[in-house]
């Protein structure tokens, strides 16, 4: 099973699930952690069952390995420090992808939907269901129902990979590829200190390093070969879209040195530019 596959284990639950045992270190039975989480109002909305819920979440919690349930004993895996919102997701988005396989499906749907343009605007349940149909990870994806589909959106959303858009100027609603958010998460990681450049291509290779969804990522390549025909040292259009987002902010610094080795190729819209060098600025 997978945080996808197990509709009912959201970003939000996950979240709520570890702040508790942050206020156990030393452990809490399963059984208080269910009834702690279980009030009246709560609703399972596939069996009526509110422990269900979180019999799930602390299932793929532990599957991803935020905690450990050995001896009917939650604990966390590593000591919990003060953290604020974005630092929480850092460590439940670098869980997810630490267990190689557990949630790959996940991870193969997010490296799929950041393989498309941002300007080819938003996609919703039935333009996710019909591009995906015939391809050769549609059975392991699966995003055919709108529960599915619906725990596909809230994860983007969380981890920053994209967000909602009004779709055709209706009240539809469709996922729009953009991880702006993701990236100025994670620039700490990926960039030298700040003021510093660093190669555009060492940039890159951190990122893929660091994420297994961006371009040469271990879960990217395989849907990349499927999907893209974009040329060796070029930048994937959403990841592109992302940098200018960053650099128009004042968070980052893009240059094309002349004559530099390796530089890569951004998209801007229809057009293309050299980049060699980035620097954060923040």
């Amino acid at each position: 099973m997978s945080v996808l596959t197990n509709v009912v284990v959201v970003p939000n639950r996950v979240a709520g699930v570890y702040r508790f045992l942050a206020n156990h270190p030393d452990g809490v039975s399963l059984e208080e952690t269910y009834q702690s989480f279980m009030p009246s109002a709560t609703t399972d909305e596939t069996s009526g069952e509110p422990r269900n819920i979180i019999e799930k979440t602390v299932l793929e919690g532990a599957n991803a390995g935020l905690w450990t349930t050995e001896d009917d004993l939650l604990t966390l895996s590593s000591e919990a420090e003060e953290m604020d919102d974005e630092a929480l997701r850092t460590v439940i988005e670098e869980s997810i992808w630490d267990e190689e396989g557990v949630n790959d499906d996940l991870g193969r749907a997010i490296a799929w939907f950041l393989a498309q343009d941002p300007l080819d605007g938003g996609w919703t349940l039935n333009r996710v269901e019909e591009t995906l149909l015939n391809t050769p990870f549609a059975d392991e994806v699966g995003i055919t129902k709108n529960t599915k589909y619906g725990s596909f959106r809230d994860w983007v959303c969380y981890l920053g990979f994209g967000w909602q858009v009004d779709v055709d100027g209706s009240d539809t609603r469709g996922l729009l590829p953009d991880p702006t958010a993701y990236l100025r998460r994670r620039l700490p990681d990926l960039a030298s200190a700040p003021g510093e450049e660093v190669k555009m291509a060492q940039f890159m290779q951190r990122l893929a390093a660091l994420c297994p969804v961006f371009e040469s990522g271990r879960v990217r390549r395989s849907v990349d070969d499927t999907f893209s025909s974009r040329s060796e040292g070029h930048v994937a259009a959403s990841t592109s879209f992302a940098l200018e987002r960053l650099e128009r902010s004042g968070l980052l610094q893009i240059d094309a040195k002349a004559d530099a080795p390796n530089p890569r190729v951004l998209q801007r819209g229809s057009k293309t530019i050299q980049a060699s060098h980035v620097t954060w600025t923040p």
